[in-house]
């Protein structure tokens, strides 16, 4: 993954916690941690690594150890590098809980870190093990054979656990609670299956960020990659300018002319009524690459004004879906960025919207409207076809009196606002430009509703302002509301934010893309057997294009390359086969054994027979798009289907019933005593058959294909088949071919 966006990780994070491995030690120069170290010190020394340092040599070869301890360790302990310094930045501004390592050369503390748990101690807190006295590594050394007590003449115990002594359990608890209170887990120099990447269990953060020297099958648990020189890595991804480098946007104060910059900072207000909609995912990843790319922050509120509307759950999809996609908020209901509540019904109840909506009726922008369902139904006209509902202003009018007797008679009301009815308005919209409308269409719009809360429109443009959004980012169907923000951010005398409109996405008929299709949603894609990693790499490209001629991107690389400016104003189409497609791409490109975990269930629905399912899995993935295909594609593994015996005729290897017939007549025995059935034994001993022959090996290979598997398509060629099925199945299933072919003819 891009270091981009790692970087982006940690600058928002507050509470990081670090898992150091040892490999950033080892590529700095120390020699102890080398795998072909043991065999070096064996010649050096005459014993291993292991024997060395344990405690059963320290007891009865004191001086051998002291020996290797000194030269090996001590003289070769090295100096903290750009590793450590970064951990210590990070530290310093905050970000950093703290780090738990398994390397004892105490790099970290000496780099300036203090928060450190070293599971199996340091060379700096050396001690006498009969009066407790202690020893830094500076006293260890020495020109005598043994380091002595100053103060009792015993022998100094190192600092380090030894093979064969027990940890402190005491440490490993610290270093599981300061794991478990982390909302990013940076592992660093080591991989998520060894004994310190365990450690992860504990974890119940955000963020799994993994950086390391070589790839693991097990890196696909991380929720982000890199993989390179880990000093490299962690000097740009931690800077010593961290947290300095955001981009700003200007902004003009029209009263004074005087311009500012102002971080970019974009939202994403989904409401909980159900499925995350692909129109609401493109929303959310296009507010979140925006800021992403500009440097800023990425924001989540819950926008819950319309309580009917309102679904159970609705709030884990959103959650969920934002987690599985990683489009990690800087803030929001579970991360307080000091502008919250993030739930608009929360901030409803501190009475805010309506505080604003009385200013507005104050500076005579709004007014109290008393009319009833009856008289607004009066209201309604046909226009072009279409039944509409323009408000006249009658409430307008009221006076101050009539206002406050129906306030004081508990009349139900609405705050309307006061739109001007002449001239027109103009906006600007990043993707479709100025646009002017006339005032006298912009209908006076409920700000609060009869049940005291606040109409979407109204609240929109209060809490974007509050906290602080930039950019705001939502579909052209709101082009049509955009003079009424406006309108509202005038009153207030406010900053109007940079508008971001995004087309329509059509489904593959030309229409909106609905419920009805089967694939609106992001939950309906995964499903569907749909990566998240193409989904969101899908959804990227309906309405945007690069400016390079590419089409597959990580979420990293799209940070990096997302121009909004970009953006089309054309409807973009749902081409659910560019999906699969897509989806296949990412398919092929997984790691052997995520792409084996996540295929395991489809291929066990069809498969209860004990054959190797990992190699099953070899052969479908570079030929599914999505895994539901799986099962009809290997379903013959379990149980031949009923065929028709002209499959045996294939003109290109010059096959009939007749000679596909002679062909496995002939090399059933050779396969009944054959006993290597490896691919290789297998191809071995037909292609030496057809070589006695005098056949095409198509003319050997197809019969004895659709013999093992009833098809003429298979996912693998006729002998890892039979590899895969392996002998008695394989002579079972010739034998079978053969009788019905006699039978029929």
């Amino acid at each position: 993954m891009s270091i981009e966006y790692l970087k982006s990780i940690l600058e928002t994070s507050r509470s990081v916690v670090c898992l150091l491995g040892r490999a950033p030690a080892v590529e700095h120069g120390s020699d102890f941690y080398r795998d072909e170290y043991s065999g070096e010190i064996e010649l050096k020394y005459g014993y291993s690594t292991d024997e060395i340092f344990s405690s059963t040599f320290y007891q009865n070869r004191p001086k051998t150890f002291y020996k290797f301890y000194r030269e090996e360790i001590l003289k070769k302990r090295g100096e903290p590098d750009e590793c450590n310094f970064a951990l210590k930045r990070m530290e310093e501004d905050g970000r950093l809980l703290g780090i738990v390592t398994r390397g004892f050369l105490n790099l970290s503390r000496r780099a300036g870190c203090r928060n450190v748990i070293q599971l199996y101690g340091n060379i700096d807190e050396n001690a006498c093990p009969r009066c407790g006295k202690k020893y830094d590594a500076d006293n260890i050394l020495g020109d005598t054979p043994l380091p002595l007590c100053e103060a009792c003449g015993a022998v100094i115990h190192p600092g380090v656990a030894l093979k064969g002594e027990i940890l402190d359990n005491l440490i490993m608890t610290q270093a599981a609670d300061l794991v478990s209170r982390a909302d990013t887990l940076l592992v660093v120099g080591c991989n998520l299956m060894s004994s310190l990447g365990s450690l992860v269990k504990y974890f119940n953060g955000r963020i799994v960020a993994l950086i390391n020297n070589e790839a693991h099958y097990s890196d696909h648990k991380a929720d982000c990659i890199c993989i390179g020189n880990i000093s490299d890595i962690m000097k740009q991804v931690y800077p010593a300018e961290a947290g300095q480098q955001s981009c700003s946007v200007k902004f003009e104060n029209k009263e004074t002319g005087e311009k500012r910059m102002k971080k970019v900072k974009t939202r994403f207000a989904p409401s909980p009524t159900g499925r995350m909609h692909v129109g609401n995912l493109r929303t959310a990843l296009y507010a979140y690459l925006i800021a992403k790319h500009e440097g800023g922050s990425f924001m989540l509120r819950i926008e819950d004004t319309d309580q009917e509307r309102f679904m159970d759950g609705a709030l884990d999809i959103i959650y969920h879906t934002l987690k599985e996609t990683g489009l990690v908020h800087d803030e929001g209901p579970d991360k307080d960025g000091g502008v919250g509540p993030y739930v608009q019904s929360e901030r409803n109840a501190m009475g805010l919207y309506l505080k604003y909506a009385k200013q507005l009726i104050d500076q005579g922008d709004a007014y109290y409207c008393f009319c009833d369902k009856e008289r607004l139904e009066s209201l309604k006209t046909m226009v072009a076809g279409k039944e509409i509902a323009v408000y006249d202003k009658h409430c307008l009018h009221l006076s101050k009196e009539e206002i406050e007797a129906n306030l004081a008679a508990g009349k139900p009301y609405v705050i309307r606002m006061n739109m001007p009815t002449e001239g027109t308005t103009t906006f600007h919209d990043e993707i479709y430009g100025n646009i002017t409308v006339e005032n006298a269409e912009l209908d006076d719009m409920i700000l609060i509703k009869s049940d005291g809360y606040p109409t979407y429109n109204f609240a929109n443009v209060i809490d974007d302002h509050l906290m602080g959004i930039t950019h705001v980012v939502r579909g052209n169907e709101y082009l049509s509301s955009t003079p009424k923000y406006n309108r509202l951010y005038e009153a207030f005398g406010w900053e109007i934010p940079v508008y971001i409109h995004c087309p329509l996405i059509n489904n593959e008929d030309g229409q909106k893309l609905s419920k009805r299709c089967g694939h609106s949603s992001y939950e309906d894609l995964v499903e569907q057997g749909f990566l998240t990693e193409a989904i969101v790499n899908f959804v990227a490209l309906l309405g945007w294009s690069p400016a390079e001629e590419r089409e597959i991107y990580t979420l990293p690389e799209l940070v990096k390359a997302f121009d909004y400016r970009r953006i089309s104003k054309s409807s973009a189409v749902f081409d659910m086969v560019k999906l699969k497609w897509m989806n296949s791409e990412y398919m092929k490109a997984m790691d052997d054994e995520k792409f084996y975990e996540m295929a395991l269930p489809y291929i066990q629905k069809v498969i209860t027979k004990d054959y190797d399912l990992r190699r099953i899995a070899g052969m479908v993935k570079t030929r599914i798009s999505v895994f539901p295909e799986i099962g009809e594609m290997i379903d013959f593994f379990e149980e031949v289907p009923d065929y028709d015996v002209q499959m045996y005729v294939h003109k290109k290897s010059k096959s009939t019933i007749e000679t596909s017939l002679a062909v496995l007549q002939e090399v059933l025995p050779l396969l009944e005593t054959l006993e290597d059935y490896s691919n290789d034994g297998l191809f071995q001993v037909l292609s030496g058959y057809a070589g006695k022959k005098g056949y095409k090996i198509n003319q050997v290979m197809w019969p004895v294909r659709v013999a093992a598997s009833g098809r003429q398509t298979t996912p693998a060629g006729a002998t890892e088949i039979l590899a895969v099925i392996g002998r008695e199945e394989t002579v079972k299933r010739i034998r079978s071919a053969i009788e019905k072919i006699n039978d029929s003819l």
